[in-house]
């Protein structure tokens, strides 16, 4: 594996998995790592883009302790940027999300952001919320998305919002638990990308 364009020792547990050290001064300074795996003819994989975050510099602890094992009236999401991976270069889609954010039915406009899509729960019964999300590389009707979850959060519907948008509609029942959710998304390849606290039910 080359991780910033240096070769690092890697361990290969299958023909699909592969395992090298990220060292302390990978993650030193805020950017993206470029992640390839190289073969022994030195044929390299596309690149894909290991994210480092600027740390965050107003943190909050929350001791708890024996005594006082839990906390009220704290809320923590971690959105992660999503991580995909492409096993044929250059005959496959790269299904990496940029950005996502509120589709609006009425002008048929996408809004995107970087942070959590609220996902509003219905008092009762089940309600549909619309959301987007982008890709440089592309997304389309032809990939399976999910959200995790007890399945009180589906996807119902997929439809093309433009040039690299997709416009999924998802159904929230009452019932559905607030907090993060992880929106996976996979090719017709079975490449898999997962972005971690995208959508946020409230």
């Amino acid at each position: 594996m080359l991780i910033a364009g240096t070769a690092r020792t890697t361990t290969c547990n299958s023909v699909t998995e592969c395992t090298a050290p990220v060292t302390a001064a990978d993650v030193s300074t805020p950017g993206n790592l470029s992640v390839q795996v190289r073969n022994p003819d030195n044929t390299a994989s596309n690149s894909v883009s290991l994210i480092v975050a600027a740390p965050n510099t107003s943190d909050e602890v929350i001791p708890l302790t024996s005594a006082t094992p839990s906390a009220t009236a704290k809320e923590i999401v971690v959105v992660e940027p999503t991580t995909a991976g492409v096993s044929l270069p250059n005959a496959d889609v790269d299904p990496n999300v940029a950005a996502l954010g509120a589709f609006s039915t009425a002008n048929n406009s996408c809004s995107l952001a970087g942070n959590p899509v609220p996902l509003q729960r219905p008092a009762t019964g089940l309600a549909a919320v619309d959301i987007c999300l982008f890709s440089a590389s592309g997304l389309d009707t032809s990939m399976t998305y999910t959200i995790t979850g007890p399945g009180n959060v589906t996807v119902i519907a997929q439809q093309p919002a433009g040039l690299g948008i997709i416009h999924l509609t998802l159904q929230i029942s009452a019932a559905a638990i607030p907090g993060a959710r992880t929106l996976f998304i996979q090719n017709t390849n079975l490449d898999k990308t997962a972005a971690t606290g995208a959508l946020e039910v409230q």
